[in-house]
């Protein structure tokens, strides 16, 4: 028989556990069984429908009904295998609805359903030794339960139903599982790869997957990817994409699991790909990084946070943060593992009067995040808390409720300072004179904001690794103007950041830095279609802190077809990162019909040669503000590009432009918002326009049939806030023809 790691042997992955929930129809009848299990004058043709009519009711899930019909064949065959498998397979399925403490106490003396299950199972097996169906539901059996022992019985049992022919997708799939379950990665391997060749798992997603999971617990992180996407583009039911969502289910956000609920088999791919691809670019990370370390941190969590029976994960109060509604087979530190990874330091507190408890320290840019976890309901389930008085056994409350001289108190009090002295290098002071003064109203309330805190951290973020630890003050824009290529457009794409976030080398003679931006570009089936990377290397005598606020700007230009994007943006300098992702459309240009370029909302704009400036635009150097943040004392130049205005009889055109502003949100003081440009916004949006110019104007077109407009607005007299910029253009030589444009800026103190 072979043996398994104790250790590893509670790691069964999930699939087991959803596989055991949604079986097969396999056939009920074994290939040679012995005539005698059931008298001649007891009706074999009555136990042949009762068997029948017990599948169907199994096939149906009704467990109960299920249980009646069999028990009624087993006073007419005892000896029958077919009766037994039946029995078994109800109390596999059968719901429990009593509390979790009395199936766990059931379990322990092995009269729970699953062990009720393994005893009519085993006794399928003695009676039909070579039916492969006894033994692959007595394995499957086995799985479902969660002593260390059962794993080696299932993997026995389930090795013999391969050898005996069962079919092969699921036994493949279970036996691949025990494999992995018992650190055998390689057989396990082996047997899926095997499956492929013998075409059985040929496209077959839910195999990929698991493929997919071996091969990154092995480290072989390129042929993980080639699986795990291999299978999302196989994808063709709902029930094939719950095992990929229900392994990152505890990442994703309440819009992505409402996202989620709506994804079709045929919008799958675009949906995994950006759920994966948006958190690479917002933690700094190269594609594919992310997914690599989940299912890393996923096989720790499977051997060392797994809980007997599915629990709600965490217990905590919902207003903490969203996560998800369906049931988890991890306690909550492997919650939060999996979130974060395994943290810096544990501290833990045993002692008599005590839960067993501990506290996860990690090291954070803002500072330490302490998450505090107690086992409430024994050794197995620690679960997150907002106070570790919770780790006090029968406690009640120091603050009431408890007298001065009750007999109890001075225990509470001993365990209550051992527990916080043990802790005083992480409170801060807190707690500290907790264990000091443990009736001090105000340490409490300290402690329990510190945990509230650290809570809404760790159930909201995600960590990740080095070198991306610090995020850097940046901020983009992007504006769009007709190109001049086959329809194609030009897209400018702005990166700022203020001088006083640059980190710069002192040479003593002046200050070196660089800023890299790069931009990746996606089409809507989530391949790649541009990808623009830029350095730019800076030598000034000026310390760039001395500049503040004041943009260092970089310029980059793509070249793109009309339609819709996904785009990625990273901003990087000195070891810290900005990332930046949204959606954006990419207009088409017309020669029939008069359009505009987007507005660029620029710091300063003037008169350049031609041949020189690196924001030139028709004679004039447009320096763009990427964060549309502007003080109040600033100037906000406006800058757009109007095309295929119809001249008159001497070739000049004739409009009127009206500049109109709206206050959309008051004290909209943060830095660095960005607003989507490429959104096409008609009309004002909310707010009171107010109409700052109206001007008729004569111009000769340039080049291509364009004019290009630029304005000055003083806004020392806003108040704080979010507001609206909108340019009207009207055609005086042709009635009837306009166009409109809006840009959206901050204005703060």
């Amino acid at each position: 028989m072979m043996r398994i790691s104790p250790t590893l042997a509670t790691g069964i992955s999930l699939l087991a556990i959803m596989l055991a929930a949604a079986e097969p129809v396999l056939a009920q009848k074994p290939d040679s069984l012995p005539e005698n299990f059931i008298e001649p004058d007891a009706g074999r043709m009555r136990l042949a429908a009762l068997v029948s009519l017990g599948t169907q009711q199994l096939e149906n899930d009704d467990s109960e009904l299920a249980m009646r019909t069999f028990e009624l064949a087993r006073e007419l065959a005892p000896l029958d295998p077919r009766v037994h498998l039946g029995l078994g397979r109800a109390q596999l399925i059968r719901k429990d609805s009593r509390i979790i403490v009395f199936q766990a106490l059931e379990r322990l003396f092995r009269r729970d359903n699953i062990s009720r299950a393994i005893g009519h199972l085993k006794r399928a097996v003695e009676l039909a030794p070579g039916w492969w169906e006894a033994h692959y539901w007595l394995a499957s059996a086995y799985m479902r339960r969660f002593d260390q022992s059962d794993t080696e019985q299932a993997l026995e049992h389930m090795s013999r139903a391969y050898e005996l022919g069962g079919p092969r997708r699921e036994v493949i799939l279970k036996l691949a599982v025990l494999h992995k379950a018992g650190g055998d990665l390689e057989n396990a391997e082996r047997i899926l790869r095997k499956a492929g060749q013998d075409q059985d798992a040929a496209g077959d997603p839910v195999m990929e997957l698991e493929l997919a999971r071996v091969n990154f617990y092995r480290a072989k992180y390129a042929d993980g990817l080639r699986y795990y996407w291999k299978g999302v583009a196989d994808l063709v039911t709902r029930e094939q994409m719950q095992p990929y969502f229900s392994d990152l289910a505890m990442l994703a956000s309440k819009e992505e699991h409402e996202q989620y609920r709506s994804t079709t088999p045929e919008q799958a791919g675009e949906f995994f790909r950006a759920f994966w691809l948006k958190r690479d670019h917002e933690l700094g990370l190269s594609p594919g990084i992310r997914i690599i370390q989940h299912y890393t941190r996923l096989q720790a969590a499977d051997s060392l946070y797994r809980v007997p029976f599915l629990r709600r994960s965490p217990s905590l109060h919902p207003s903490m943060a969203y996560l998800p509604e369906e049931a988890s087979r991890y306690d909550d530190r492997g919650m939060i593992y999996i979130r974060h990874g395994p943290p810096e330091r544990v501290i833990t507190q045993l002692s008599e009067g005590l839960y067993p408890n501990e506290s996860w320290i990690y090291e954070r840019p803002g500072g330490q995040m302490v998450v505090n976890l107690v086992a409430l309901k024994g050794n197995f389930d620690y679960q997150l808390v907002t106070s570790l008085t919770a780790a006090v056994r029968n406690y009640r409350g120091v603050l009431s409720g408890i007298g001065h001289f009750a007999p109890e108190e001075s225990y509470r009090i001993r365990w209550m300072t051992e527990l916080y002295d043990s802790r005083m290098e992480v409170g801060g002071g807190v707690y500290s004179r907790l264990a000091s003064r443990p009736y001090d109203p105000f340490s409490h309330l300290d402690e329990y904001e510190m945990n509230i805190n650290s809570l809404r951290w760790a159930l909201t973020s995600e960590s990740v690794p080095y070198p991306y630890t610090e995020r850097l003050e940046s901020s983009y824009d992007l504006a769009e103007f007709r190109g001049v290529n086959g329809g194609k457009s030009i897209v400018e794409f702005y990166s700022g950041v203020p001088g006083r976030a640059i980190t710069s080398l002192n040479t003593g003679t002046g200050y070196n830095f660089e800023i890299k931006s790069r931009i990746e570009l996606y089409d809507q089936a989530w391949e790649r279609v541009k990808l623009y990377e830029q350095v730019d290397r800076h030598t000034t005598t000026i310390n760039p802190h001395d500049l503040i606020d004041r943009q260092i700007v970089g310029l980059g230009r793509l070249e793109l077809e009309p339609g819709d994007y996904h785009y990625f943006i990273r901003i990087g300098n000195g070891g810290a990162v900005g990332v930046f992702n949204g959606n954006l459309s990419v207009g088409s240009y017309r020669e029939d019909s008069l359009q505009a370029s987007q507005i660029i909302a620029a710091s300063v704009i003037f008169p350049s040669p031609a041949d020189s400036g690196t924001f030139l635009r028709h004679g004039l150097e447009v320096q763009p503000q990427p964060s549309r943040t502007f003080h109040a004392e600033q100037t906000l130049f406006a800058y757009q590009e109007i095309y295929n205005l119809v001249p008159d009889t001497s070739g000049i055109c004739n409009y009127r432009i009206t500049y109109s502003m709206a206050l959309l949100e008051r004290e909209r003081n943060v830095f660095g918002r960005i607003y989507d440009g490429f959104r096409t916004l008609v009309g004002a949006r909310p707010g009171r326009e107010k109409v700052i110019l109206t001007v008729e104007k004569a111009k000769a077109p340039l080049d291509e049939d364009l004019v290009t407009e630029d304005l000055a607005i003083d806004i020392s007299d806003n108040e704080n806030g979010l507001y609206e910029l909108s340019i009207r253009i009207d055609d005086l030589n042709q009635r009837g023809r306009s166009y409109r444009r809006n840009a959206r800026f901050i204005v703060r103190d």
